[in-house]
């Protein structure tokens, strides 16, 4: 049975010890700028970075992109329309605490997603999502995985649904980020 296809960026699942994920609110551009709103759009499951305004004297929420993965804090947990301008922060799931659910893209395969475990991957559509819902479009890039440890994201454990399976296209995965703001160095999985 093929896997559906149903991008959702990344959901936290659980905190690092085990509990309920870890949620924090974090202050969009408005905070800092009070002028001018952040007009970009911050869709659930996307992940975050954060810039740091000398003139302002403040640091915010901004989208991380395709060829940047750095400065990561976490991953927006409710979708912001990018125009919301009396909208002063967005609730995060910090990158550092949680681990995560994702689904990998849909490249042809026949390789068994279990046997990818550990192993590290990059992530695709990062800027992507349905304005309808407020879904991230991101994924989990496929072909990107390996035992480098230059890829933002670990592979933990495949993740076994109804109708699903750990073979071909579209898998899910448990992950957790491999750095960001707060990691000095590759994370071990515990």
């Amino acid at each position: 049975m093929a896997n559906p296809d149903w991008a959702y960026g990344l959901l936290a699942v659980e905190s690092l010890t085990g509990d309920s994920p870890r949620i924090e609110r974090m202050p969009l551009r408005q905070t800092v700028q009070s002028a001018t709103a952040y007009t970009t759009a911050l869709y659930k499951g996307q992940i975050l970075g954060w810039d740091y305004n000398t003139t302002a004297g403040g640091g915010y929420l901004i989208v991380v992109s395709n060829t940047t993965v750095a400065n990561v804090v976490g991953v927006a947990a409710e979708y912001y329309a990018g125009s919301a301008s009396t909208q002063t922060d967005l609730a995060v799931w910090p990158a550092s605490e949680n681990i995560f659910e994702v689904q990998a893209d849909n490249t042809t395969t026949t390789s068994n997603g279990k046997l990818k475990i550990l192993q590290n991957a990059a992530i695709v559509g990062m800027t992507a999502g349905n304005t309808n819902s407020g879904i991230s479009g991101m994924e989990l890039d496929w072909s990107s995985i390996a035992t480098t440890t230059d890829k933002p994201l670990t592979i933990l454990k495949t993740i076994a649904k109804p109708g699903t399976s750990s073979t071909g296209s579209n898998v899910q995965f448990q992950v957790r980020f491999n750095f960001g703001r707060g990691y000095e160095q590759q994370a071990t999985v515990i």
